[in-house]
């Protein structure tokens, strides 16, 4: 079969389910032993600097979480917010990079909506939504809605200018595009693997 995403979770290749078996396998014959976890350890730091390969990131720049609302939180609850501060994203934005945001209204942080024109993001739309009190722009690499590709480079340096944060979810594009993390200033991005990636929800 040919995948053609479909902004949904992929057919599962049959070398992700075989190394899921082994993973499986494994914890049957062996359950908690030090050998299991020593075999988990060793398999968690390769699985770390591939990723990493993969984004042209640094190793140490790489954490495993549940899944990619998971890395919005802790992006939200990372950064140092104070009462009056704002985050601005995308009008038709995938829920999981919403809520995170709207969450933070009890601690004063307005979440701002910039909409697209024609399904695409102006940046000039983006900068007029922006204010000195900006904290943080969080948007999606690519829309789940249409396809768009925001423009990392420019979304970069804008945040870079502005001294705000880049939060990213990069769910869409992650290994169906090439991602070079060392040429953009992005502070936090999230994925999950069962997209392009081809593994498992929750990966």
């Amino acid at each position: 079969r040919i995948f053609l995403d479909h902004a949904c979770v992929c057919p599962l290749p049959r070398r992700t389910v075989a190394a899921a078996r082994q993973v499986l396998d494994r914890q049957l014959a062996h359950g908690g032993s030090p050998e299991s976890f020593s075999t988990w350890g060793e398999g968690v730091s390769r699985a770390r600097h591939d990723v990493a390969k993969l984004m042209r990131a640094a190793p140490e720049e790489v954490a495993f979480v549940k899944n990619t609302t998971s890395g919005l939180m802790i992006a939200a609850g990372s950064i140092p917010w104070k009462d009056g501060d704002n985050v601005v994203t995308v009008a038709v934005e995938f829920p999981a990079n919403v809520y995170p945001w709207l969450a933070l209204e009890r601690h004063g942080v307005e979440t701002r909506f910039v909409g697209l024109r024609g399904g695409r993001l102006v940046m000039d739309d983006l900068i007029a939504t922006m204010d000195r009190r900006t904290r943080a722009v969080a948007l999606s690499w690519v829309q789940f809605s249409n396809g768009f590709r925001a423009d990392l480079g420019k979304l970069s340096q804008l945040c870079r200018d502005r001294g705000c944060y880049l939060v990213i979810d990069a769910i869409q594009g992650l290994g169906a595009l090439q991602l070079d993390l060392s040429r953009y200033a992005v502070d936090f991005l999230a994925a999950d693997g069962h997209k392009w990636l081809l593994s498992v929800e929750g990966c």
